[in-house]
């Protein structure tokens, strides 16, 4: 997979399409079976401003698909459980075995990103993702998103099913600067910020939050007068969104490089700003660090996921 950290398509930023469809084993049975043959099914990623730097091969999604006799889901069958569909190269798909439309069926699809979760998908769409784990950072964090397109007619199916995607996580950098004086962030850690935890139909559980100790914690980080910043944790983080930053807190240990004197900040990430995390939203946190020892401050900018300016409602 390409950086893992450049992330994945969403509501926000992206668009992915993909053609789906029915067994082949009904395909002669009132099937949707035109001159040419039975309509098979193919993938496409159509440019956009993905979240990830473009699809490479061996990228890959999962999809969940059903058909029944209206939107009502009469006679649901299910046609596509967990079914892994693979990048070959440039807007290439491919997964095994071939599936055909069905004429006269309505179908709902649902997809989660990446392959490697352990995702579950009802015929009514709940999306379960258990034991998710967000403590990977930097090029190696772990992005998540899922999509859905329902009431799609097998009757007159369209030459792409559109599939949007969005981020279930929030995205996360921290950065620190010295407004002159040299300095060295002797650690820096993120406390109480959930880290596993389990997603069902919309909602998050958070199973483990961070500590002093781990998983995102920087140790030695010298600022001198030639540079003067740095960044925290190895690079972004990407977490379950928090719908209350009340206990979520930057640490910094630190101490002047003409003084011995070690200090600490705590620095609380629950401001009028940033009430809560939200999914799809990129924070970027700024920890300034000033001359003659008085307070740390920390600012907070919220952007897309692409980093454009977002303005977000609470």
């Amino acid at each position: 997979m390409t950086n893992k950290t450049s992330f994945l398509a969403t509501s926000l930023s992206g668009l992915l399409a993909l053609v789906l469809g029915a067994c082949t084993n009904e395909v002669t049975d009132g099937g949707n079976t035109p001159a040419d043959g039975p309509v098979p099914i193919s993938f496409q990623t159509p440019e956009t401003r993905a979240a990830k730097d473009g699809f490479g091969a061996d990228d890959a999604f999962s999809v969940w698909g059903w058909y029944a006799d209206n939107a009502a889901g009469t006679n649901p069958r299910q046609v596509f459980n967990a079914e892994e569909v693979t990048n070959v190269g440039g807007n290439s798909w491919s997964y095994d075995g071939t599936q055909y439309w069905i004429a006269g069926k309505t179908y709902d699809f649902y997809a989660v990103y990446p392959t490697d979760v352990n995702a579950q998908v009802s015929q009514d769409g709940t999306i379960t993702i258990d034991d998710f784990d967000a403590s990977q950072t930097g090029a190696d964090a772990l992005d998540l998103m899922t999509a859905s397109a329902t009431d799609v007619d097998g009757s007159n199916p369209p030459s792409a099913v559109g599939l949007r995607f969005g981020h279930l996580l929030s995205r996360l950098s921290f950065t620190v600067t010295s407004e002159g004086d040299a300095v060295i962030v002797t650690s820096a850690a993120l406390v109480g910020a959930g880290y596993k935890g389990s997603y069902i139909g919309g909602v998050w559980n958070l199973l483990q939050t961070s500590t002093e100790q781990s998983p995102f914690v920087s140790t030695n980080i010298s600022l001198t007068t030639d540079a003067l910043s740095a960044t925290f944790f190895g690079g972004d983080l990407l977490l379950m969104p928090d719908a209350d930053l009340t206990d979520v807190t930057l640490k910094l240990k630190y101490q002047y490089a003409n003084d011995t004197e070690e200090r600490e900040a705590i620095l609380s990430l629950h401001t009028s700003q940033t009430e809560k995390w939200a999914a799809g939203c990129r924070y970027n946190y700024a920890v300034t660090i000033p001359l003659n020892g008085v307070d740390v401050k920390l600012t907070v900018t919220v952007k897309d996921w692409e980093q454009s300016d977002h303005s977000v409602q609470w």
